[in-house]
C-alpha cells in the first residue's frame, strides 16, 4: 500500500509530528480506523492542469462526440444573423449544461485562456458558448465573460466583421 499506517488515536496525539514527518520526508501517512485506511496525509503539490487528466472519467457516455452542442437549435447563424425566437429544448438545455460543466473544469478561475496561453481551442469554446450567449440563453456569467473576451481578440475581430451573404 505504501506510506506509514497510523491509527486515528495515535494520529490525534501526534498530529504535528506526523505533519512535520510528511513535510520533511515527502512520504504520505495513512490514518486508519480499526485497521481500515480512511485518510491520507501527503505533501501538497501544486495542481498541474493537464486537460486530459482533468477530464478523465468525467464523460460517462457520449454517443455522438462530433455533434455540436444544441447546433440544430443554436446554429452558428445565431452569431451572424441574429437570435432564434425558439427556447432551447430540454435535450439542448442538457447538452448546454454538459458544455458548461466541461468548460468550468477546463477554464481555471480568473484565467483568460484554457491552457495558459491562447490556443485555437479558446476560439472553438467561445464559438460554442457565444451561440448561446448571443441568443440570450442563460450561460454562467464567468463563461459568458470568457466568450465575450475571446470575441474581442484582434485576430478574431476581422473574421467576425466579414460581410455575410443574406440568408
Amino acid at each position: 500500500m505504501g506510506g506509514n499506517l497510523v491509527s486515528k488515536s495515535e494520529f490525534k496525539e501526534k498530529a504535528l509530528e506526523f505533519f512535520r514527518q510528511v513535510e520533511a520526508s515527502g512520504e504520505r501517512v495513512i490514518v486508519t480506523d480499526h485497521g481500515k485506511p480512511v485518510l491520507e496525509v501527503r505533501p501538497y503539490r501544486g495542481i498541474e492542469r493537464r486537460p486530459l487528466e482533468v477530464l478523465r472519467d468525467s464523460v460517462v457516455r457520449y454517443d455522438n462526440p462530433t455533434d455540436s452542442v444544441a447546433e440544430d437549435e443554436r446554429s452558428t447563424e445565431v452569431l451572424f444573423y441574429g437570435p432564434s425566437d425558439k427556447p432551447l429544448s430540454h435535450a439542448a438545455r442538457a447538452a448546454a449544461d454538459k458544455l458548461f460543466a466541461a468548460a468550468s473544469v477546463l477554464l481555471p478561475e480568473g484565467a483568460e485562456n484554457l491552457f495558459g496561453a491562447w490556443c485555437i481551442a479558446d476560439l472553438d469554446l467561445a464559438l460554442m458558448l457565444n451561440r448561446l450567449v448571443l441568443n440570450g440563453d442563460t450561460v454562467p456569467q464567468r463563461l459568458a465573460d470568457y466568450a465575450t473576451q475571446q470575441w474581442q481578440r484582434p485576430s478574431v475581430r476581422p473574421w467576425l466583421e466579414l460581410t455575410r451573404p443574406p440568408l
